[in-house]
């Protein structure tokens, strides 16, 4: 006979005999094909039968999930009326819901994340950020010519840093070497470019002893902000390669 709704099984009709009756062969067949049969559609510890239908637990609570461990009944996945989620040693790590997934407890990221889709924590994107910015190498605190204070030439040490700041009260004028100077390699198909942060009462200019081309003036528009009660002139200029694979450069 087939289960019930609960899951009971009751033996097929005949059963249970009677003392003395003979045992006969229909009844005998019948009764163990249908034991057997149940028997196949039991899931087996040794993992040899699985079952064939979607695999349902009990709900459990946080506390003690519905799919837990032997060794661990307090861990493992468990369902409640509006939500579901996974507990560990019976405490909520994560909690799911329409909403969305909730964390109960903080997550733990690589601290220094070596390949892609790997989380890391707010305060290495952090330094991150602050190290592409200003210039410093991994593992060092170095600032290689984050600001330029005083008129000189630039340096490949220059061309390590996104944007250089030049204090233009004292700053008067930028030398730009060629590219060979700076034993930057004037490579084909790759333009290089730098990025200065004009900040003060003046402005310098920039001036190319170039082997072919003399850089000389000024770019983008002077504004002046009521910074401190005086007015400070600030601009961006940007130096870049006349175009890829040349010597000399060019103000944008």
């Amino acid at each position: 006979m087939a289960r019930d709704i609960s899951g009971n099984y009751t033996l097929p009709l005949g059963n249970p005999v009677v003392e003395g009756t003979v045992i006969e062969a229909p009844w005998a067949n019948s009764t163990m094909d249908d034991i057997a049969t149940q028997l196949n559609g039991v899931i087996t510890r040794d993992g040899k039968l699985g079952p064939s239908v979607a695999f349902c637990v009990l709900d459990g609570t946080s506390a003690l999930p519905g799919l837990s461990f032997i060794s661990g009944t307090g861990t493992g996945l468990w369902r409640a009326t509006s939500t579901g989620g996974w507990s560990y040693n019976g405490t909520q790590h994560w909690v799911s819901s329409t909403g969305g997934v909730e964390f109960k407890v903080p997550p733990s990221y690589q601290a220094d994340p070596a390949t892609t889709h790997e989380l890391t924590r707010k305060s290495y994107v952090d330094a991150a950020i602050a190290a592409a910015v200003t210039g410093t190498v991994a593992g060092t605190a170095a600032v290689k010519s984050a600001s330029i204070t005083s008129s000189r030439a630039l340096t490949s040490a220059d061309f390590e840093v996104g944007i250089v700041t030049i204090d233009s009260s004292s700053v008067v004028a930028i030398t730009v070497p060629t590219i060979a100077t700076l034993g930057l390699a004037a490579t084909a198909g790759r333009v290089r470019t730098i990025a200065f942060l004009v900040a003060g009462t003046g402005i310098p200019t920039f001036a190319g002893a170039t082997s072919s081309t003399s850089i000389n003036g000024q770019a983008g528009t002077t504004t002046k902000l009521p910074i401190g009660g005086a007015p400070v002139q600030y601009q961006y200029v940007v130096l870049t390669q006349v175009s890829a694979g040349s010597n000399t450069w060019t103000l944008v």
